[in-house]
């Protein structure tokens, strides 16, 4: 956890320590995150998360809204960062929300498989995380989450991409080509969660023909969709997982990270 001086002048200002309780960790690593999830993650009962983050809001440490694609009353939304829609140098609207929470909620569920190691999200991409990329011109993803290999012998890569809105098939194919070739990921995971979005995304890339880059394709490249992602800790099991051109129960991911980290 990395707060800068005056975050943490300001935290204890209120009283509180940052080293407790983990709140100030989850909001620090997500900056994007629904109540729910502080209530899972925390060490607290739930009236006293919900207390505190009311304190901090008030006291404008954080900035807690409505989720404006959600029609549940206690689904919200925590803004930790005041300037973090600056530092990524974009127009940080619904859709952006959107795509930070959804990517979050996922991450935090795959985090939970034993041998996660670490994840590193879009906004530490963007602020220089070390990719470690292999070659000038790798593709960079949205985010990374490490597996550990058995007895030390480094890490099981998987690239994230969450896909929000429908994109062109030329700039899905050039992504996705670029994912086929890079040496740095060894599996690639992209998230949807609207249905006609998954769909247009089978379409691209079962009408590609060049045989190379299908076969790394199938190697790859999996997509997992799951449209019930408000209650994603219920329900991340029953997420579809689409490769190879079939759909598969979410069991087959997690074979197959058990297969890798077991070998």
């Amino acid at each position: 956890m990395n707060f800068s001086t005056n975050q943490i002048k300001q935290i204890e200002s209120l009283g509180y320590s940052v080293r407790f309780p983990k709140y100030f960790e989850l909001l620090d690593k997500f900056k994007v995150l629904p109540v729910f999830s502080f209530i899972e993650n925390c060490d607290q009962h739930q009236v006293t998360v919900y207390r505190t983050l009311k304190y901090l809001e008030e006291k404008k440490v954080i900035r807690k809204m409505n989720i404006p694609f959600s029609s549940k009353p206690n689904a919200k939304l925590v803004f930790y960062d005041e300037n973090y829609a600056s530092k990524r140098s974009i127009k940080y609207d619904e859709q952006n929300f959107h795509h930070d929470y959804v990517t979050n909620l996922f991450m935090l569920e795959l985090s939970k498989i034993p041998s996660f190691h670490n994840m590193v999200l879009e906004h530490e991409i963007y602020k220089g995380a070390n990719l470690e990329l292999t070659k000038q011109g790798d593709v960079e993803p949205d985010s990374v989450i490490y597996f550990s290999k058995p007895n030390g012998d480094g890490f099981y890569k998987i690239a994230i991409e969450t896909e929000i809105t429908r994109k062109s098939a030329l700039r899905v194919i050039g992504k996705i080509t670029k994912y086929v070739h890079s040496e740095h990921f060894n599996n690639v995971i992209y998230i949807f969660v609207n249905k006609e979005v998954y769909e247009a995304y089978k379409m691209i890339i079962n009408e590609i023909t060049d045989e190379k880059v299908k076969e790394g394709i199938n190697r790859k490249i999996t997509f997992l969709f799951n449209p019930n992602y408000l209650e994603l800790s219920k329900n991340l099991k029953d997420s579809i997982v689409y490769k190879n051109g079939e759909e598969k129960k979410f069991d087959y991911i997690m074979e197959g990270l058990s297969y890798v980290t077991k070998q």
